[in-house]
């Protein structure tokens, strides 16, 4: 799931770019892209961690 919300994000950046609603493309963006991925499986992780040791 973590995987379709990057997708859409990434594809709503390039959309805002093409109909000129945004002065920065995905080249800016790149960074904040890598490390909100690195967020999401961090968070997953440590959430399934979570739910084991409430077992």
């Amino acid at each position: 799931m973590a995987f379709g919300v990057v997708l859409v994000i990434i594809g709503l950046i390039f959309l805002a770019e093409s109909l000129g609603i945004t002065e920065f493309g995905i080249r800016e963006l790149w960074p904040l892209i890598l490390i909100g991925v690195g967020a999401v499986i961090l968070y997953e992780r440590l959430r399934r961690a979570w739910r084991r040791r409430g077992r």
